[in-house]
């Protein structure tokens, strides 16, 4: 059995998995972020309480930020602030005494690699995961591999930058992904911050207001794709994160690009992932799966 985890600033899911790849068991649960020693002390539970009924052959995290796979650091940790730039698999691997792999890789990637073996990137060579979330993230298969960059964040697209109205330059990020969808609302209503909206609530499109504020974001999300495309020439672009499910994304997406004067020339395949919210869970998998 393999014990997968995908870590998030707001909750951890975990699933436990036969070789085959289909789901035993999962679950979720609040992140517990205050200090190492309240996230190591949740994460031990879930993997005793496994370890008591199956036999493990391995761990794997799926976890926001910049991650050195290879030695088993986040180097960025998104929400996960403690453990920046921390041994996390030694200090786990020391924790729970295991004698079997632990292996981390960022969420993005994990998602990619998910899409890569039992996803919409199965018949594919090369092709890109765009994850829209409270940033943008994402992951590149390039000849059936996943491409990790030079210090390990390729794949962080939210951190394009392009100019505002007064020529400063801001991050994709703030405007596209689903953070800047909820910030552009509430500066259309003149509405704070701390005012409760959600993209479901934008998504319905049923105001002026709401199909205004879609198109401008879809326009910067647009943005996103169309750089992506002409860089890496993909076969494929595949869309992941909550607001993936959404039947107008694509089309709010599509749309900007068909006006761009060279997109005949550029022109790819749009899709949603398959996995969709599964796919860090389902990747960690993967990722212990193809190193044991």
């Amino acid at each position: 059995m393999i014990i997968s985890f995908d870590v998030g600033g707001i909750f951890v899911k975990y699933g436990l998995f036969d070789m085959d790849g289909t789901i035993i068991h999962q679950g979720k649960q609040p992140t517990e972020i205050e200090t190492e020693e309240h996230f190591f002390g949740m994460i031990e539970e879930i993997i005793s309480n496994y370890e008591a009924k199956y036999q493990i052959k391995g761990i794997g995290f799926s976890f926001p930020g910049v991650i050195d796979s290879e030695r088993g650091i986040p180097i960025v940790s998104g929400a996960i602030k403690p453990l920046r730039g921390k041994p996390f698999v030694k200090l786990l691997k020391e924790r729970i005494n295991s004698s079997y792999p632990i292996f981390i890789e960022n969420d993005g990637n994990c998602a990619a690699l998910a899409e890569l073996y039992s996803g919409n990137g199965r018949n594919l060579n090369d092709f890109v995961v765009i994850t829209l979330g409270t940033g943008i993230g994402g992951g590149i298969i390039h000849d059936r591999e996943l491409m990790k960059g030079g210090r390990f964040s390729a794949g962080e697209f939210g951190m394009m930058l392009i100019p505002d109205r007064q020529g400063k330059k801001e991050i994709l990020a703030k405007y596209a992904s689903t953070q800047g969808l909820l910030n552009l609302y509430r500066q259309r209503l003149g509405i704070t911050s701390d005012t409760p909206v959600t993209g479901e609530e934008i998504f319905k499109g049923n105001t002026l207001v709401k199909k205004d504020v879609l198109k401008l974001w879809g326009e910067y999300v647009a943005l996103v794709v169309y750089n992506i495309i002409v860089t890496m020439n993909p076969e494929k672009i595949l869309i992941g994160g909550g607001v993936s499910q959404s039947p107008l994304l694509l089309s709010l997406i599509e749309r900007p690009l068909q006006k761009y004067p060279e997109w005949e020339l550029f022109a790819t395949p749009i899709t949603r992932c398959y996995h969709q919210n599964d796919a860090g869970l389902i990747g960690a998998f993967y990722l212990v799966h193809q190193n044991i």
